[in-house]
This record gives structure tokens, C-alpha cells and sequence, in this order.
């Protein structure tokens, strides 16, 4: 087993992510990751000067918010004349 599968293996199992640990498991920029985490999104805990998510934490909070995610619906569009007599398309944000 070479340094960098001793690392992966060691990373695997800390109960604890930081910051850049959270950006790559959750496909976020590091901005994207640090905002989230400064207003709560992301469960988290300060240790000192480290931002620090449990593993666990970060899971539940997943889980939670795949169960609270609404199904997607498109939305409706309507056809409609405009003034030039062109068929225009109308959508609910309209």
C-alpha cells in the first residue's frame, strides 16, 4: 500500500471532514462550501480556527434534504397571439 492509499484509507474513516474534504465529496467550490457553511446549511462544529463537519452530521443532513426535495414538475406554457400576429409562448412567470 502506497502513501497516497494509506491517506484515502485514513480519510475514509476520520469522523470529522473539513472544509475542502466537504467541497470534493459534495462536487461544490471551496466559496460554494464556505457559504453554506456560514449560514447553516451544512451542519457544522468549530474547533479553534477549523470548521469541521461530522461525518455523520453530513449524512443525515443529505438524507434529510433528499426526503424534503419536491418532485419536479415543468411548468405550463401557454400559446397565446402577440400583436404582430406571431404565436408567442407564455409561461407562468409571464
Amino acid at each position: 500500500m502506497n502513501h497516497r492509499d494509506e491517506n484515502k484509507t485514513c480519510e475514509d474513516q476520520r469522523l470529522v471532514l473539513d472544509a475542502a474534504s466537504v467541497s470534493r465529496l459534495l462536487g461544490l467550490s471551496r466559496g460554494a462550501t464556505y457559504n453554506a457553511l456560514a449560514a447553516g446549511q451544512i451542519p457544522s462544529v468549530r474547533v479553534g480556527r477549523r470548521i469541521l463537519v461530522p461525518r455523520i452530521s453530513l449524512q443525515n443532513f443529505l438524507n434529510g434534504a433528499v426526503n424534503r426535495t419536491r418532485e419536479w414538475q415543468p411548468e405550463k406554457i401557454e400559446s397565446r397571439s402577440c400583436e404582430s400576429g406571431i404565436s408567442c409562448r407564455r409561461t407562468d412567470h409571464d
